[in-house]
Formats: C-alpha cells, structure tokens, sequence
C-alpha cells in the first residue's frame, strides 16, 4: 500500500496537473488513516512499530511528490493550473 508505485499517475501526461492534485491528496487522507489504524492511543508501547515507520516515510515521499507538483503547477498557463497557484504557499 505504501509503494511508491501507486503514484505512477504522475507521469501519465494525459492527466491534467490540476487533476493530479486533487488525486494526490487523497493519498494523506488514506496514509492518516492507516496511522489511525495502526495506532493504539491508550497504549504507551506501540506494537506496530515498523509500519508506522513505513507509513511515516510515505508521507514524507507524498509530501515531496505534491511539493514537485505544485512547482509544476506554478509553472504552468493553463487557467485551472492558475486558478490553483494562490493555495501553493
């Protein structure tokens, strides 16, 4: 669940950016949730350690791969692109 793989949208040129954006923050709803899942909060020793840990370095990679998009996106003239830029900073 945590390959790097499943953002392979990324590449696909027939996805508008704008598009992209919207699908790859989809990916931080899913990867809380499963922090969610994975997490005991009444518990001070955590028995799923190495995947939290997993789950921790794919939100690392989706956050890098959403900073290289929105510099795609500033970058870009097409008017939804635009219409996005303000919410990059």
């Amino acid at each position: 669940m945590t390959s790097l793989e499943n953002m392979s949208f990324l590449q696909n040129d027939t996805i508008p950016l704008h598009e992209k954006a919207y699908i790859i923050k989809s990916f931080l709803v899913v990867q809380s949730d499963l922090v969610d899942l994975y997490t005991n909060i009444r518990m001070k020793k955590q028995y799923y350690n190495r995947e939290l840990v997993y789950l921790y370095i794919f939100e690392l990679n989706i956050t890098q791969k959403m900073l290289d998009l929105g510099n795609e996106i500033n970058e870009s003239e097409v008017p939804a692109d635009i219409a996005m830029q303000s919410g990059y900073s």
